[in-house]
């Protein structure tokens, strides 16, 4: 019987695992070739414990074995997962990065993998701070500082549950910490004070972030929420 166009379109496109193969040689073959401040990172989203197969540059830090950043993660467990492009986060040590995540599509469409691209742009940033200040048309005294629009008082947790931004964890318990810690204030109430339908509201939300497709999530929600991992499932079937 002959092939329909789907099948012909299957047979097309490479495996999961060579595609990631192939853009695994290219990046390598990038590293030492990208200028400062970029970054090119591949993303194996079936291991989002240690989904980073190759990188390229040196902006946030990460080596091979880290895991999947947060933005991603929950993107790559959406219903219809989308590509993210163009977006911003502020680091803990001051500096902006502008990031997008391109998905790579096995031949049934499924994100297996991500390929990020990241650019630190303070100095651009502090540059034209400067010159608005010497226009008059910005806020900053001209220091070379980032606006204090660009910095949250209220620290990382606040800051990474702005839309658009993005955690950069070096381990998979960095990362379970920060997406444990944006839940929890998104929810804005205190685990010790919380009452059922705030700790399922917690596990909504983690689940939404993808959070338990992570080594240990379900164990490091039970800890973080003061219940059992039990209960934990309990509230996951809840909010399936």
């Amino acid at each position: 019987m002959r092939p329909s166009i789907g099948d012909e379109y299957k047979d097309s496109v490479m495996s999961a695992d060579d595609l990631l193969a192939t853009v695994t040689m290219v990046i390598t073959a990038l590293n030492g070739c990208l200028p400062s401040g970029t970054e090119i990172v591949l993303h194996d989203l079936r291991h989002p414990d240690r989904s980073i197969l190759a990188i390229a540059g040196d902006v946030t830090h990460r080596r091979v074995g880290d895991p999947t950043p947060g933005a991603l993660l929950k993107q790559a467990s959406a219903k219809r997962p989308e590509d993210m492009h163009n977006r911003s986060t502020l680091l803990d040590d001051g500096r902006v990065i502008m990031w997008s995540s391109i998905l790579l599509r096995d031949r049934n469409h499924t994100p297996v993998g991500a390929l990020g691209i990241n650019n630190d742009v303070t100095h651009l940033r502090r540059v034209k701070a400067i010159v608005d200040a010497a226009l008059g048309s910005g806020t900053s005294a001209g220091n070379g500082e980032l606006s204090s629009g660009e910095r949250s008082p209220e620290g990382r947790d606040a800051r990474q549950s702005e839309p658009g931004s993005e955690i950069f964890a070096r381990d998979v318990d960095e990362l379970a910490t920060a997406l444990l810690a944006e839940s929890t204030v998104r929810i804005g109430v205190p685990v010790s004070l919380m009452k059922k339908e705030h700790k399922v509201a917690v596990v909504s939300d983690l689940q939404d972030r993808g959070f338990f497709s992570l080594r240990n999530g379900v164990d490091l929600a039970a800890l973080h929420l003061q219940v059992s991992r039990f209960t934990i499932y309990n509230y996951l079937k809840e909010v399936s």
